[in-house]
């Protein structure tokens, strides 16, 4: 991949909307060295380590890295004995808490991001380091008193000796005597030391020195004579502090230096955590995702949208590698040719960079390991260069470096010369990168690069989409039809006189003529069929909801059967209780009769009244035995009959086909054989099929429903010769005609039509035929006649 192929595909200007992501210096710079890979285990860690990082972001705790202190010329200098100064240092030390508090974070959290915690095991800790440091060097970037006991001592004697010279200066303020010599009442400064304002008239009787003047020379700025000693010492203390501070900035700075590798190893990591989460954010915002990055060379890309284009883009789907290694993309000017060009390329190197990309889920990049474009008017005044002549450069230095698993863009192939050999050089040209094993995109507007895309399987023709009605581009792309440049109708749009408009399409021709008509039925075709596409889609949906809610309702109504059988178990079991115990208690008083009698504790006529009682008893008992049999068996409660028995025939009355029950599922639908295909209709979509052969001789009878039984409501001729299949026809409609049948459908192909002239010639001579069609475009098109009988 070299620089050229960057420039025009506009790779930096992507690289840059990551980069002002970042939160620091480092993370910009890994941004900015973020190039393809040609190692596929690599790109597919640092997919890894986006997503987690994304997963981070959106995490209740984020981690944010935040801005960091450019500290690498610090640490170099600490490296060769330098002594940092107090900001550079507690930059530093912010770097070292910064790793730590990621290290902490990542430890934490291992199970949730692996990749990362993985990554970090380069971190290194510097908790005695963040220590000196925090201990020695304020927030405000001031060494502390507490960095050592001779600084604070010495900040002491510095105290000490500032308020001994303020005590001095302020006793000359007060003193009336020396008051009336002052200009102002005040004490200033002058070369670092302390002065007050003397009148020039009273210099001479001043005890001082003068050390300056103002600017009219009314002023004199003298310090006392009996400050002058304090503030030596003063300024000597001073350079004290100021060694005792370098010795501390140098003690702690070569503890840095024995750091700084560590260190520097630490802002890799942190600037590479920073890079992850600005392409994370970047994916946020263009509504992008991780592309899968496979081995093969291959390009399959699914609403993808020009990283760079402002406003919202048109998302495109670009497919490539999979059936087919060339695409020739056609369509008319400001179509969106060119952008779907760069699209395609553009996609691949970030999805190589290990970057998300604006595009769907399930969207594919092969591992290219060569990225080749020629794009754009390139000429060169100052080479003697035209455009043909640029193209043919590029493209020349492209072609040797072409293989297996090299992505090459042409936009405008073989354009800026004579367009018989534009096309002859562009078609070599593709058929050469093939061959080559390359996978190739180019655009251009010769109709004979059409012909040839559509003539070679390993090319294919895509169209950027153009508005009929409005005349203006719709800037998708359809795979599978070549496009049209519409110039005439755009120059008809844009004013051009009638005259010429009339004379340039005379001049090109009939089969033009004949060309742009076939594909605007093709592109009227394939909408319609898109719109039934939808439509089906959307009867699909309502089918699927109305199978949902019978199977919802089948649900409740068997919920409530079992419930109701369980109540009514109960009840019966209930009941059936209260018999036996009944049945107990006349048994026990029927025995405690009888021992009463043997006893002789009750007469006959007693045992009589007893036994009288207990007959009567039991006969009620039967009577409730009985009513609990009726109630539990009512014909209520028993299962509904099926209105269809399996082998049975039935018509499926949203398809006016025919089939044969293959087996009941539930009380609402059953699997049906319907031609080749078995599939779950709702029994309210079914009928039976009355056949009735009463009339008809045993022999006959049984011929008919053999027909009937096994005869297919579709007639497929394709790969018969004239006469092979005609004879098929005729047998076909005599058992059509035995089994009864409505209709059916004959499958001839397409192909020279001599086969669907030859059918169609038959059954307008046959007399049993009622009529016939065309099939629409879901039941094959023109290559299916549908007949009734």
């Amino acid at each position: 991949m070299d620089r050229h192929t960057f420039k025009v595909l506009e790779y930096d200007g992507v690289i840059e909307k990551i980069a002002v992501k970042t939160t620091n210096a480092y993370g910009r710079r890994v941004v900015e060295g973020r190039m393809p890979q040609k190692d596929l285990d690599g790109i597919h860690l640092l997919q890894a380590e986006t997503n987690e990082a994304a997963d981070i972001l959106n995490s209740k705790e984020p981690f944010i890295v935040g801005e960091l202190g450019e500290v690498e010329p610090a640490l170099q200098r600490s490296k060769k004995g330098a002594a940092l100064q107090p900001g550079e240092i507690l930059q530093i030390g912010e770097v070292a808490s910064r790793s730590a508090s990621l290290q902490k974070y990542l430890n934490n959290r291992e199970a949730l991001y692996p990749r990362l915690y993985q990554a970090s095991r380069i971190l290194t800790s510097f908790p005695r380091l963040e220590k000196v440091i925090t201990s020695a060097i304020g927030g405000d970037g001031n060494i502390l008193d507490s960095a050592s006991s001779s600084l604070e001592a010495i900040r002491r004697s510095l105290e000490v000796l500032q308020n001994r010279i303020r005590g001095q200066l302020e006793q000359f303020l007060k003193n009336p005597e020396y008051a009336k010599m002052l200009q102002e009442p005040i004490i200033t400064s002058r070369e670092h030391r302390h002065v007050l304002p003397v009148r020039q008239e009273f210099r001479a009787q001043f005890p001082g020195i003068a050390l300056d003047s103002s600017a009219s020379g009314a002023t004199v700025f003298m310090e006392p004579l009996t400050v002058l000693k304090l503030t030596n010492e003063l300024k000597y203390q001073k350079s004290e502090e100021e060694r005792e501070e370098e010795r501390i900035r140098l003690k702690i700075s070569k503890e840095i230096a024995a750091a700084a590798d560590d260190m520097a190893r630490n802002l890799e990591f942190l600037g590479h955590f920073d890079a992850l989460q600005a392409s994370a954010r970047y994916m946020v915002e263009v509504n992008g995702v991780i592309p899968q990055v496979v081995r093969e060379p291959l390009l399959d890309l699914y609403s993808a949208r020009h990283p760079l284009l402002p406003g919202k883009a048109v998302p495109i789907d670009i497919h490539i590698g999979i059936d087919f290694s060339g695409l020739i993309v056609t369509g008319p000017n400001t179509g969106g040719k060119t952008v779907s060009l760069k699209t395609s390329g553009l996609l691949a190197l970030m999805a190589l960079a290990g970057l998300p990309v604006p595009a769907s889920e399930g969207s594919r990049v092969g591992l290219f390991t060569g990225l080749y474009a020629d794009i754009g008017d390139e000429q060169s005044i100052s080479q003697s260069l035209s455009t043909f002549s640029a193209h043919i450069k590029n493209i020349a230095q492209i072609l040797p470096r072409a293989g297996r698993r090299t992505l090459v863009l042409l936009d405008e192939i073989g354009a800026g010369t004579d367009p018989s050999e534009g096309v002859a050089i562009g078609s070599n040209i593709l058929k050469f990168l093939v061959e080559r094993g390359s996978q190739v995109i180019a655009t251009t507007h010769y109709n004979e690069l059409k012909v040839f895309a559509s003539k070679d399987p390993r090319f294919k023709n895509a169209a950027v989409e153009f508005d009929e009605e409005t005349l203006m581009p719709t800037y998708r792309v359809q795979i599978g039809l070549p496009g049209r440049s519409c110039a005439v109708k755009i120059a008809r749009r844009l004013g051009m006189p009638e005259e010429i408009l009339g004379s340039a399409e005379e001049s090109l021709g009939q089969s033009y003529q004949k060309m742009e008509t076939l594909l605007t039925e093709i592109d009227q075709e394939k909408s319609r069929a898109q719109k039934e596409r939808r439509d089906a889609e959307e009867d699909r949906r309502q089918m699927e909801a109305l199978r949902e809610e019978y199977d919802r309702k089948i649900l409740e109504i068997e919920t409530q059967r079992d419930e109701i059988l369980q109540s009514a178990t109960r009840d019966a079991d209930g009941a059936i209780q209260e018999v036996l115990q009944d049945l107990r208690d006349a048994r026990q008083e029927w025995r405690k009769s009888m021992k009463d009698h043997k006893e002789g504790k009750k007469d006959r006529l007693e045992v009589k009244e007893n036994e009288k009682m207990v007959r009567t008893l039991l006969n009620d008992t039967i009577s409730r035995l009985k009513k609990i049999q009726e109630d539990t068996h009512a014909p209520g409660a028993e299962s509904p009959a099926f209105p269809f028995q399996p082998g049975q025939l039935v018509n499926v009355t949203t398809t006016g086909r025919r089939g044969r029950v293959d087996r009941i599922l539930d009380n609402f639908s059953a699997l049906v054989d319907v031609g080749s295909v078995r599939m779950e209709i709702p029994m309210a979509h079914l009928e039976p099929v009355d056949v009735d052969f009463s009339d008809l001789p045993q022999p006959v009878q049984d011929l008919r429903l053999k027909k009937v039984l096994s005869i297919s409501d579709q007639l497929d001729l394709r790969g018969h010769r004239v006469d092979e299949g005609l004879s098929a026809l005729e047998k076909y409609v005599d058992d059509a005609c035995l089994a009864n049948l409505d209709s059916f459908r004959i499958i001839h192909g397409k192909g020279t039509g001599a086969l669907r002239d030859a059918v169609q010639q038959y059954l307008r001579s046959c007399p049993v035929v009622k009529g016939f069609r065309e099939g629409e475009l879901h039941e094959g098109g023109w290559g299916v006649t549908v007949v009734n009988l």
